[in-house]
């Protein structure tokens, strides 16, 4: 689902997430910065601490922005 989030709201999307056990709960770790076209460029592992970086690019997202021009058929009125 955070592929889909990414491309219909085309943005970056940064999803971050623990990894290990707290109180019995294991919990799976693979943070990860998702690109405005759906793309994965940056993932953490599912078994450790890591810090994952990634670079914005403005480009990328007038890019997709620009091929898929969703905002245009916004209903402003309705909120």
């Amino acid at each position: 689902l955070a592929l889909a989030r990414a491309i219909e709201n085309q943005s970056y999307l940064i999803l971050a997430n623990r990894v290990g056990t707290d109180d019995g709960v294991t919990f799976c770790g693979t943070s990860a910065i998702i690109d405005p076209s759906g793309a994965i460029v940056a993932a953490a592992s599912i078994d450790r601490e890591e810090l994952i970086q990634a670079e914005i690019s403005e480009d990328v997202i007038k890019s997709v922005r620009n091929r898929m021009a969703v905002f245009a058929h916004r209903r402003k009125d309705l909120y």
